[in-house]
């Protein structure tokens, strides 16, 4: 596990009630994102890391994620459902599966039987993240942003709550979009005012979407950033608005790195994927949770 710890951090005064769009956040001067990165099937490993917070009362107000990061963000912040609903999903879901969901979602046959079941029993639950907007979250947290990619304009595309061009917008769209890994899974269409994007992975933007979350109109005051060990991370700290970003934020930034081998996730079937989450569980220390727990009491 990789932990940057922080001291001396200064917090920003306490805020007023706030409504954006049907969401309300309360007055308390912390707000904490929880930035989840890429990562594939070792995506699972997030949902360790929620399970460990809800076990520690850590209150998340804002969750944002790309590409894995992105489903496990939005199934948890839109629809609500239970973490161990969320986990038993994850651990059935073996890359063969996925590969038949691939075919699936290409409007290719797949085989009869378990993969057959399983496509459809995923498509199910899309279907219910596309009935759920950015401004009407069902869950515990107050508010989500997902990071794409956008071919159509060639840059990022980042939908989020109480944002005026987006949200609006269906989350399972966008989701499917940000999850899209190129040439395995279809590219989504979504509309926004005035336009029509082309979404795909947002690991083609960022592993880890960071600065997203501290920019308004999410604009949170610190950071929980769980990174998965992806190979895209280190371009990410070279950019020059990371590498500001870390500057200015690094007394408000918490770094995790669970120990995922991306392989054993891949290949070890249902309990290799077992084992990535409890790398997960384990990356959310006793330090962090001091260090969180200190930021939400205000403490200097």
């Amino acid at each position: 596990m990789q932990v940057t710890p922080t001291k001396g951090e200064t917090l920003a005064p306490a805020r007023s009630h706030k409504e954006r769009a049907g969401v309300v956040f309360m007055s308390h001067a912390t707000k904490l994102a929880v930035v989840l990165s890429t990562g594939g099937v070792g995506g699972i490993a997030h949902l360790g890391v929620l399970k460990r917070l809800e076990e520690e009362g850590i209150r998340i107000d804002i969750l944002v994620g790309a590409s894995a990061g992105a489903l496990v963000s939005a199934y948890y912040a839109a629809l609500g459902d239970p973490l161990e609903a969320l986990i038993e999903d994850a651990a059935a879901t073996t890359p063969t599966r996925l590969g038949a969901m691939a075919l699936h979602l290409w409007g290719l046959p797949v085989p009869q039987g378990e993969a057959l079941q399983h496509c459809e029993h995923l498509s199910r639950r899309l279907l219910a993240l596309d009935g759920v907007r950015f401004d009407s979250l069902r869950g515990p947290v107050g508010a989500l942003g997902v990071l794409a990619f956008d071919w159509k304009r060639l840059r990022a595309f980042f939908s989020c709550t109480g944002s005026h061009e987006t949200g609006s917008v269906s989350v399972g769209h966008v989701v499917r979009g940000s999850a899209s890994v190129p040439l395995v899974f279809p590219p989504k269409r979504v509309q926004v005012p005035g336009r029509t994007c082309l979404l795909s992975d947002g690991g083609l933007v960022r592993s880890l979407p960071l600065e997203w979350a501290f920019a308004p109109p999410l604009s949170a005051t610190h950071a929980l950033a769980v990174q998965l060990p992806t190979l895209r991370r280190h371009v990410d700290r070279l950019l020059p608005a990371r590498r500001r970003l870390l500057e200015e934020k690094r007394e408000r930034i918490l770094e995790v790195m669970p120990g995922v081998r991306w392989f054993p996730a891949a290949l070890g079937g249902r309990r290799g994927l077992e084992r990535a989450y409890s790398r997960g569980y384990e990356a959310i220390g006793a330090d962090a949770i001091e260090i969180l727990r200190r930021w939400q009491s205000n403490a200097p």
